[in-house]
């Protein structure tokens, strides 16, 4: 599938309840890159990356500037594939907060993704289309340089409480969870 047009990106940082900083990533998708060739990453191949996590096959991937090495200045602790994008989330290892307090103020911010090629299964009928894929990292970069404009990076710059609605809090007592229990979700 070509990919849709028009979407604008943010740049957010969020402060957890203890204190640290997290980020959130819409890194990768099933729609066709900008590379040279353009090339799809298959449904297939990101859920079985995050099953390879889940399973604790391989490493949750290291956040990084711009696909530098050496450049880490966090690492994902969460992944999933719904609707045809693979979302990330994790920290900010200590001493890089205003790495990410100063990318929230810049504009058009976008993600990309590493993938040794030694862990890149290609498509037989279509070599453009990526079967099988190991992401070791996920990097920011301007979206000038992104091969993917659909891909968002939030970090909020403010402490920030996921409230539940007063509904979904009762349902989940009627569930059985505690208050302590919700408070977690939250």
């Amino acid at each position: 599938e070509d990919m849709p047009i028009g979407i604008k990106s943010n740049f957010m940082v969020w402060k957890d309840k203890d204190g640290g900083y997290r980020w959130f990533a819409i890194y990768s998708n099933q729609f066709r890159a900008k590379d040279a060739p353009p090339e799809i990453i298959s449904e297939k191949s990101h859920r079985a990356f995050v099953n390879l996590v889940d399973s604790g096959t391989v490493d949750y991937p290291e956040l990084w500037h711009w696909h530098i090495p050496g450049a880490r200045w966090g690492k994902a602790d969460w992944l999933d594939y719904a609707d045809g994008f693979a979302v990330a989330s994790g920290t900010v290892d200590p001493g890089h907060e205003k790495e990410a307090e100063a990318l929230s103020q810049m504009d058009d911010i976008r993600v990309s993704h590493g993938m040794p090629s030694s862990f890149i299964v290609r498509n037989k009928q279509d070599p453009t289309v990526i079967d099988f894929h190991v992401t070791t990292e996920i990097s920011d970069l301007p979206g000038f340089a992104a091969a993917n404009p659909l891909t968002e990076f939030v970090v909020l710059n403010k402490e920030f409480d996921m409230a539940l609605s007063p509904e979904k809090r009762d349902y989940l007592r009627k569930a059985g969870l505690a208050d302590d229990a919700i408070s977690e979700i939250e």
